[in-house]
């Protein structure tokens, strides 16, 4: 019963935030997130409204904690300091002219998802996936930092440039792709939709998430390294076509076809190596 209620409760709450909700754009060239003159209709945002930054539009992000219902930025969002706006059920939209940029270990969490389809120049804002399990992440783009605190799915072509941190489980969904160019700190990792692919890549030395896959790359800078850290097998395909993939002491299935235009350097023969073809 009590369960019941607090299902309840949630749902009434969620339909009178949506229900209650201002939709406000951005009307400066330039202005501060928790100025009321910088949108139209005039007024801070609360965890009510529905934010859109417009192409053409820089606003700095100094309101700490900013909220909002649902963001889309279509011009640029500044961080100069480390803030944080939290998005609800609405989600975040970055779309091809939104940016983010700023210096500063900025935090942009969501609710309800994230597409994007953008290259993100910031290099230190985190996005942060909170709150609600089941949360899609979808577009074509590009971000410094991702953690993911709640389940969500990525249906899209996503590349995480710096870090990314799973605190739950993260899918990569049919026909997804997930690039990782640095480091990755991963409780759960299911890849195994059919197509998918996950591919590490950048100029850092990597360890491999231990999963299934079913598509593995390996496209890094020459003279770096992806090592598996433990027993794996790629349902499909795994190609290396740039860097060394380093295999130790550990059991490496593949069902599919293994091409490799660079190095597969296995260092022990501990534990077995399987490749179909």
């Amino acid at each position: 019963m009590r369960k019941l209620s607090y299902f309840l409760f949630s749902f009434l709450f969620i339909i009178c935030a949506i229900a209650n909700a201002v939709n406000r754009v951005s009307n400066v060239a330039s202005g501060y997130w928790a100025a009321a003159t910088s949108w139209l209709p005039v007024g801070v945002p609360t965890a009510a409204d529905n934010i859109t930054i417009q192409a053409g539009s820089n606003i700095t992000m100094n309101g700490n904690t900013g909220a909002c219902l649902s963001l889309t930025i279509n011009g640029t969002a500044i961080w100069p300091q480390n803030r944080t706006t939290n998005v609800g059920v609405g989600g975040v939209n970055i779309t091809a002219t939104g940016n983010i940029t700023g210096i500063a270990n900025g935090n942009l969490t969501t609710a309800g998802g994230l597409i994007l389809n953008a290259v993100l120049t910031s290099n230190t804002i985190r996005i942060r996936i909170i709150t609600n399990n089941g949360q899609s992440i979808s577009g074509t783009g590009s971000m410094p930092r991702l953690i993911v605190n709640r389940t969500a799915t990525n249906t899209g072509n996503i590349t995480v440039r710096t870090a990314l941190t799973v605190t739950s489980t993260l899918t990569n969904g049919v026909n997804a792709t997930l690039n990782i160019e640095r480091t990755s700190t991963i409780s759960g990792l299911n890849a195994t939709a059919i197509p998918n692919l996950v591919n590490y890549n950048g100029t850092a030395n990597q360890t491999i998430k231990t999963t299934t896959y079913y598509n593995l790359s390996i496209t890094k800078t020459a003279g770096t390294t992806a090592t598996f850290g433990g027993t794996l097998t790629i349902n499909n395909d795994f190609t290396v076509t740039s860097g060394t993939a380093t295999v130790g002491g550990i059991t490496f299935t593949v069902l599919g076809n293994t091409s490799l235009s660079d190095r597969l350097n296995i260092t022990s023969t501990t534990g077995q190596k399987i490749s179909e073809t």
